[in-house]
């Protein structure tokens, strides 16, 4: 039976809730720890994205992940998580704030005035210990975590929105791997955006994106940190099942190199590359490209189709897989929008 959109809490967790809240769990400290979650796991995938996009597939090499991910990738395997592979998972937060600092030209534009930002961080850390330790929370710790989340909204429009403001480099321009063997077609798979089209129904699309750190668009797309690869395939009668494509890529090399893998819908997947990594990223167009066109699946009818369950096929895969992202959902003809469902939002494009 297909899940409806309203019933977002399952069984399991639902029995699990009323087992415990209020008799052995208040209300205010479930909804403190799910703030605290939000705000965390969005400064991950900030800091996610920014690296990425600035060091490529040698991200991680800048982030100190210790003992904790070595364990847990080579012991109890039957228990591993979609973020095993993810070194910021392993990151407690004053190590995310850290990174932050470190490199600060790269958030700005997505975060606060710096001032404020340091001036928050031992109120939001010491909100952490209380969460983290189970300890009861002070009575003002939600709106202060709601407050900051909502203070958070313009930065996370621009970032998000910056992800999906795309263009096609013009090729008269451009004679970086990546436009000379795909927009020039001299790669040796390039052939498969045309047959894509005549023989699966499917549009692909290949566009650049950069960060807002980067202020103006480079002239040479080689190497060039800040600038993101966006390989978009959307089929006109054809779905794919997220859990089989993940197995079809399975090379390790295209693994590393892959930023994301978007599932928009059973129709529509995007790839992200990161420039940074030059003569590599073509190959992995084509790789990706190909695991597309072998993993779709003609449909007849729309009415065939279980939209709710690609979503949870995609959940849980691999943290690079990501179903109903803002990082595909956000752009600039979204607003006003509430990214974070604090009570605020964006109401206009910022400036």
């Amino acid at each position: 039976m297909k899940q409806q959109p309203e019933e977002w809490l399952d069984q399991q967790s639902e029995a699990a809730l009323r087992a415990t809240v209020p008799s052995s769990l208040s209300a205010a400290s479930i909804a403190l720890y799910a703030r605290w979650w939000q705000f965390e796991t969005w400064l991950r995938e900030l800091i996610y994205v920014e690296f990425r996009a600035a060091y490529g597939a040698k991200w991680a090499t800048h982030v100190a992940s210790g003992y904790r991910q070595n364990l847990d990738a080579s012991s109890l395997k039957h228990m591993t998580s979609a973020d095993v592979d993810n070194p910021l998972a392993y990151l407690d937060s004053r190590k995310l704030f850290d990174l932050i600092a470190g490199e600060w030209f790269r958030f700005e534009h997505s975060l606060i005035d710096i001032e404020a930002w340091n001036g928050r961080r031992d109120e939001l850390q010491k909100i952490r210990h209380r969460v983290m330790h189970l300890r009861q929370p002070h009575a003002d710790d939600l709106a202060r975590i709601e407050q900051t989340l909502r203070d958070l909204e313009r930065g996370a429009f621009i970032a998000l929105a910056s992800y999906n403001r795309r263009r096609t480099p013009k090729k008269s321009e451009h004679t970086d791997p990546v436009s000379d063997g795909w927009l020039h077609r001299k790669h040796f798979r390039a052939h498969l955006i045309q047959h894509a089209d005549a023989q699966y129904g499917a549009t692909v699309l290949i566009e650049t994106s950069k960060r807002p750190w980067l202020p103006t668009w480079p002239t040479d797309l080689s190497q060039e940190p800040g600038v993101f690869w966006h390989l978009t395939v959307m089929f006109r009668d054809r779905t794919i099942d997220p859990a089989q494509l993940w197995r079809e890529l399975e090379d390790p090399r295209f693994r590393d190199l892959l930023v994301h893998l978007l599932v928009v819908d059973p129709y529509h997947a995007e790839f992200t590359f990161s420039a940074v990594d030059g003569q590599l990223v073509p190959d992995a167009i084509g790789y990706a490209l190909e695991a597309m066109l072998v993993c779709s699946r003609f449909v007849r009818d729309i009415g065939e189709v279980d939209f709710d369950g690609v979503r949870r096929r995609a959940t849980g895969i691999d943290y690079r897989v990501l179903p109903d992202s803002g990082w595909s959902l956000v752009s600039d003809d979204t607003v006003p929008i509430c990214i974070f469902g604090a009570g605020g939002g964006v109401s206009s494009v910022p400036s």
